[in-house]
């Protein structure tokens, strides 16, 4: 059984992100969704109370104006189940404030893509990774094992790769890659991409300066060759 609570009083996230949950869940195995139970808690007292009935696997939390929002409580979450995977949900000025801390950043108002690619990184059960031969990408340990070798990926590789494998053969845009793993549709400096894409060369291929998988379309995008 996978617990999912929703901290906050923002009902309509909290339906959103429960509904997003259970397509994600019915994608690994169908099976999945009778085993999840979410909740939604408007207070951190009723956090945990939901936690001394049942071990939770993922706490979705609303940050506001206040500096240190909740991050004290977090702390104490942590300090009693190291496992629970924590994720923001915020304005996007709150980001810099929660990054370091908590696990994931979820922007507001809420876009279905960006819950999805969060949901993606989840311990929801079922498949534990994303196959395609030669990569296998590991959700729980957010790595990558392929010809050149078992990686570790930072947050930001780990969607980048995760977006390329799921379009493999189709050539990714460089507005759909922003978009999608850096949720911006500004493409004035897109330096930052270039060097996660040589990043990734280093974790996949056998040689990086010889790029065999991860093929730049020139003017376009990237396209993962398998």
């Amino acid at each position: 059984m996978k617990r999912i609570l929703y901290l906050g009083r923002n009902r309509a996230f909290a339906r959103q992100i429960y509904e997003i949950l259970l397509d994600e869940a019915g994608l690994r195995a169908p099976e999945l969704c009778q085993s999840i139970q979410f909740a939604h808690v408007f207070s951190q007292k009723q956090t945990l109370q939901e936690m001394r009935l049942v071990l939770c696997s993922a706490l979705f939390v609303e940050l506001d104006r206040r500096k240190n929002s909740r991050k004290r409580f977090c702390s104490m979450l942590r300090a009693r189940m190291p496992g629970l995977c924590i994720i923001a949900v915020g304005q996007e000025r709150y980001r810099e404030q929660s990054e370091g801390f908590f696990d994931r950043f979820l922007p507001s108002p809420l876009i279905i893509e960006q819950i999805r690619s969060v949901m993606q990184w989840l311990p929801l059960g079922g498949a534990e990774g994303r196959r395609q031969a030669p990569f296998r990408l590991d959700r729980s340990a957010r790595a990558v094992n392929g010809p050149a070798g078992w990686h570790k990926l930072s947050p930001k590789l780990f969607d980048l790769l995760a977006l390329l494998m799921e379009n493999v053969g189709r050539t990714v845009k460089r507005e759909e890659i922003m978009q999608v793993v850096w949720h911006t549709e500004y493409l004035g400096d897109t330096r930052t991409l270039d060097v996660h894409i040589h990043w990734l060369r280093e974790r996949i291929e056998p040689d990086p300066s010889r790029s065999r998988y991860l093929e730049t379309v020139w003017g376009e995008g990237y396209r993962l060759n398998l």
